[in-house]
């Protein structure tokens, strides 16, 4: 059985993004710069070996620039992670990485002036251990 992704992206994630908070839930009140990762979609392909999320990273900041920066360095470590096949003990490994919608910027309307959200989507392969 895989552990759920969200264990995979928070383990490199979080050591990756020390200056943001990183979660799988947007909290009541958001600390900025925060970055929100979790699983938006995709299937197994094999129960027993390789897992295909889908996985979503928003990032929230209080510049363009930070939240555009954030975002990349989001990307830069899964893709890291990917290229070197970090293991995470009881979780797993990225076998393949691959941008479905790489970082953009979505204008919203619903958080404060000043706080700016950046999107990707990126599908994973999940070998698990």
């Amino acid at each position: 059985r895989f552990a759920p992704v969200e264990d995979l992206l928070l383990a490199i994630l979080r050591p990756a993004l020390p200056a943001a908070t990183v979660g799988t839930l947007i909290p009541a009140t958001m600390p900025y710069p925060f970055v929100l990762a979790r699983r938006a979609g995709g299937a197994s392909l094999d129960e027993r070996f390789l897992d295909n999320p889908l996985v979503d990273v928003q990032v929230w900041a209080q510049s363009d620039s930070a939240a555009g920066n954030l975002s990349a360095d989001a990307r830069f470590a899964l893709v890291t992670a990917w290229r070197s096949q970090t293991v995470v003990p009881g979780v797993g490994s990225i076998a393949r990485f691959r941008d479905s919608a790489g970082p953009t910027l979505l204008p919203d309307d619903t958080v404060p002036n000043g706080v700016y959200r950046y999107q990707a989507t990126y599908e994973l392969a999940i070998r698990a251990l």
